[in-house]
């Protein structure tokens, strides 16, 4: 892998993994966890769903998790999976997109560029430690994301669209149709804003393929089933009206509509970061090596495409081009909808972490719809790869991390040893690392993280 950009979001992804090391758990984690050791598990799934909502998935996976059963090593494990998996995901999609798009081996390839998705999604994200290092906001809102791909990545292998086989193809449609059912009922368990998104998505797809075809695609009706009767058992859950009842501002139709509108509009311009800026401009600076037409791996060598016919998906991509703008602000537009109407505000920084990562995956679709791309002399295309390399260091997340490592973390662990020992009860404001320390939550509540000592001391060790 010669890619540097890769090759820095590699070691970017190997920073996030490393915090881990030194993360602890929060405020709800040992809500769950006292609820469980408290009740037991079943009565806690059933007093969750009628007292406070109906995410069935997040509910049994924070209930069930190393707070009740391990370790801290295995809650501490929680971050590392998910970024290994965000990755092995994306390699996933961007290995049967390149096949089902025929691009030659050069073009797109598969853990270069899931490693930048992954690293972009990281240093955007408006809160890291909600999407990595507290498991109770990154189980409900980061690991639907890999079920996301998953799913794109296993739905996309069986488009009839181009000719060329895919890696999956052998599974049969019936196999296939209930691995992509059992990963939308799975990822429509974690949370409403999830929910909103693969409705939307299965709507617009069936929409665009009855309009492009004339025929209503039962393969996707059928998924499309799935979903609204997983959204049912969350959406008629006796705790969302429970729930619901704290936010005065909530279920107002105007409000609503206004805060729609306004986060559909500004989100595309708050949510670009250095290192996104910087990717998409050396995607559309390509050296003549590169063809003007392609799909370029960011610099990473020889790509092979030289020739100035743009291939059919592309055309249709730009084609289509109003369509995918409005599909792609349409997910920011649903996504927000949840918060909007239930709470009456702006969406919290975990649903906000969520949103992101959807635009980070659409924007160079987008993009490349829109724009076409210019060629630079080959000097230069070296010299923008590495600058777009040094970009990835920039930025408040990257920012905050390093702060951590340098002065914090050593603190933060610190603090907690003294806390499990009985010296104080919170932890110091100084001493909290931004990339692990959630701001909405405050400490944890003494009484009980008492409890959990007294119950699970062993979890410490």
């Amino acid at each position: 892998m010669r890619n540097p950009i890769a090759l820095a979001s590699l070691f970017i992804l190997l920073l996030f993994c490393g915090a881990s090391f030194y993360c602890y758990p929060q405020y709800d984690d040992f809500s769950y966890a006292y609820k469980v050791l408290h009740q037991g598990f079943w009565a806690t799934q059933l007093s969750e769903y009628c007292g406070w909502n109906g995410r069935y998935l997040a509910t049994a996976l924070l209930t069930a998790g190393p707070m009740v059963w391990g370790t801290l090593a295995w809650y501490r494990a929680i971050p590392i999976a998910l970024i290994v998996g965000l990755v092995l995901s994306l390699f996933l999609v961007f290995r049967v997109l390149r096949t089902r798009l025929s691009l030659p081996a050069g073009q797109l390839q598969p853990l270069p560029w899931a490693l930048i998705f992954s690293a972009m999604f990281a240093l955007s994200v408006p809160d890291v430690a909600q999407a990595f290092y507290w498991s109770a906001a990154s189980l409900t809102y980061t690991l639907p994301l890999i079920f996301c791909n998953l799913a794109i990545a296993l739905y996309f292998s069986r488009w009839p669209q181009w000719a060329a086989p895919s890696t999956l193809a052998p599974l049969t449609t019936w196999v296939r149709f209930a691995v992509l059912a059992f990963l939308l009922v799975g990822t429509i368990g974690c949370d409403e804003t999830i929910m909103f998104i693969v409705n939307y998505v299965l709507v617009t797809a069936l929409a665009f393929r009855y309009w492009r075809e004339r025929k209503v695609d039962r393969f996707l009706l059928a998924l499309l089933v799935v979903a609204i009767s997983s959204s049912l058992v969350v959406v008629l859950a006796p705790g969302n009206s429970v729930r619901g009842a704290y936010f005065e501002n909530g279920h107002k139709i105007v409000r609503t509509a206004g805060n729609l509108i306004q986060f559909t509009l500004l989100y595309p311009f708050q949510f670009i970061t250095i290192p996104l800026a910087a990717v998409v401009i050396r995607y559309f600076s390509s050296d003549a090596r590169e063809g003007n037409v392609g799909v370029s791996d960011l610099g990473a060598g020889e790509v092979g495409a030289t020739n100035s016919v743009a291939p059919a998906w592309l055309n249709q991509l730009r084609a289509h081009r109003w369509y995918v703008l409005a599909f792609w602000l349409g997910i920011t537009f649903v996504a927000c909808f949840p918060s909007s109407w239930a709470m009456g505000g702006q969406p919290n920084s975990r649903t906000r972490n969520l949103i992101v990562y959807f635009f980070v995956l659409g924007l160079l679709p987008v993009t490349l719809a829109f724009f076409r791309r210019i060629q630079i002399k080959s000097w230069r295309a070296r010299l923008s790869t590495l600058a777009v390399a040094v970009a990835f260091f920039i930025g408040l997340n990257m920012f905050n991390l390093a702060k951590d490592y340098a002065l914090k973390f050593n603190n933060y662990s610190a603090n907690w040893q003294k806390m499990l020992a009985g010296q104080h009860d919170q932890l110091l404001e100084k001493d909290k690392p931004k990339t692990l320390f959630v701001d909405d939550l405050g400490n944890v509540a003494p009484e009980t993280l008492n409890y959990f000592k007294a119950q699970r001391p062993e979890f410490f060790r």
